[in-house]
Formats: structure tokens, C-alpha cells, sequence
């Protein structure tokens, strides 16, 4: 009694043009506009970028499926940096994220045998690498995508080099079909809840460009994944046009076993 409260989003007062607001919400996280300009007292301000979209339930137990999909590596590769991967396997319309390990000033061949050593080596489908996996190192000059077909890898693929904000939003389209093991992706989890956007003091705001800490390379791996999908993962059912992308995005470097539909007998991807 004698008290009085009313809500004014910008959205419907009519104070600010409908194309400000436009331009404010492609320049700002969904977070950021739905706090500043809906006063959304949800919408906490941090600057995560995939954690708003990870859910606890897609965190369980997740095993290999001898019957289901080949598994795919997600890769980051860092030369001082560290190099990440992501292994994943699409069983229906889900993408089970089975395992991941990081390590920093190691060769190839660390990497490669890490693989070797998992239960279901001999069923790997498509390696998907960022697009400098085919430059050649001036100190050798041989490509690290020469070392690792070297090192036995076969079926190696090639993404597409896209700007950061479509990678990110492939990741997020992505993340509702993912399930993730809790014991053997659990340091990945942790990148990926920490993944956000760097800090702006001059103009007080989250950038557009995402801070690179120990969470970047888990989750520059995982956006290979999701970008890397359309043309490596055909099992998802109605996959095709599911992040919007058309032939020819994903350069196919390997072709001794070329992406087909149905899968066929994937051993042997290790030499």
C-alpha cells in the first residue's frame, strides 16, 4: 500500500528507435542487451560465451557405441601454445563427447600416440584441423599436416577458417545435442564453462572478440568440432543445412578415405 513499481524496457517504451535497438543487440552479447536494455534480472553479465547453453543434465556417464558413428578429433593446434583435442561421436541425432587431453611443448607424435591408445582407435573417422594445419613451418618446411600423415593419420580434414562470432555460433547450435562423459571430458568442461569474452575498461563492456586464457584451447577445439560437423558427421539425422553451411566449406585434404554416407569400414585409419 502506498507503494508503486513499474518495468520500462527499451524494447517498449518507444524512447530509442527500433534500428538503435537493432544495432545494439548485434553489437552486445544476448546477456549484456537483455540486462541493459530489458532489465532482465536473469540475464547475469559475465561474458560466458557457451556456459549459458551447457545444461548439468547433458553430463553423465558417456561410453564409446560399437554401433554407433565413426568418432571424429577436434583439434587446436598450438605451437608455444597448447594443443587440444576432442574426440566425439554422433550416435542418432546426439554427438557424445567421449574424451579430451591438452598438453603443452610436446611434438605431434605425443598427441598421435595419446589416440593410439584409446579403446576404439581403430574406428576414427575424420581428424578435423584449424586451417594452418597445411602451412608449412619455416624452420623445417614441412607442414604439420604432413607430419602427422607421417605419424600414420589418415582422413584428415581441413575446416573452414570462418570470423570467430560464426564459429561461436555454430558451438552454441551444438551444444544442445551434445552430452559430454563427466570423468573423461572433465577438464574440457571446465574450459568451456570459462570460455567468455574479454573485458573492455575503456568502454566498460564485454568485447566481440574472446579472451585468450587456459580456456581458449578446449574451446577452439570444440568450435572445430561444431563447425567442422556439417561435412564429417552425415549421421545426425536432418543434419544437412543444421548450421546453415553448404558443400565445398570443409576442404577435404585426405582423400583416400573421403566423407561418404553411410560410413563405411573405418579401420585402418591408422596406419
Amino acid at each position: 500500500s502506498g507503494w508503486f513499481s513499474e518495468l520500462l524496457s527499451a524494447d517498449k517504451t518507444g524512447i530509442l528507435p527500433q534500428e538503435e535497438l537493432d544495432d545494439l543487440k548485434r553489437n552486445m552479447t544476448d546477456e549484456a542487451y537483455r540486462a541493459e536494455m530489458l532489465c532482465d534480472p536473469d540475464a547475469i553479465v559475465t561474458g560466458r560465451i557457451l556456459l549459458p547453453y551447457l545444461k548439468v543434465e547433458q553430463i553423465t556417464r558417456v561410453p564409446w557405441q560399437p554401433d554407433g558413428g565413426p568418432v571424429m578429433t577436434a583439434w587446436d593446434l598450438g605451437m608455444a601454445d597448447t594443443t587440444s583435442i576432442w574426440t566425439a561421436q554422433t550416435v542418432g541425432k546426439e554427438v557424445h563427447l567421449l574424451d579430451c587431453y591438452e598438453e603443452s611443448g610436446q611434438p605431434l607424435s605425443h598427441f598421435v600416440n595419446w589416440l593410439r591408445k584409446l579403446g576404439y582407435a581403430k574406428y576414427f573417422g575424420a581428424h578435423l584441423m584449424p586451417h594452418d594445419t597445411n602451412v608449412r613451418e619455416l624452420g623445417t618446411g614441412v607442414s604439420r599436416l604432413e607430419t602427422m600423415r607421417n605419424l600414420g593419420m589418415r582422413n584428415i580434414k581441413i575446416v573452414q577458417k570462418l570470423p570467430k562470432d560464426q564459429q561461436i555460433d555454430a558451438g552454441r547450435m551444438l551444444l544442445n545435442r551434445c552430452w559430454f562423459d563427466q570423468e573423461n571430458c572433465a577438464k574440457g568442461l571446465v574450459a568451456l564453462r570459462g570460455y567468455q569474452f574479454a573485458w573492455d575498461p575503456k568502454r566498460q563492456c564485454f568485447s566481440l572478440t574472446p579472451l585468450h586464457d587456459r580456456s581458449s584451447n578446449f574451446s577452439d577445439a570444440y568450435l572445430q568440432l561444431a563447425v567442422g560437423m556439417r561435412r564429417a558427421g552425415i549421421h545426425m539425422e536432418n543434419n544437412p543445412g543444421v548450421f546453415g553451411m553448404t558443400d565445398g566449406e570443409l576442404m577435404d585434404i585426405d582423400e583416400e578415405l573421403p566423407i561418404v554416407e553411410p560410413w563405411g569400414d573405418s579401420t585402418g585409419v591408422f596406419a
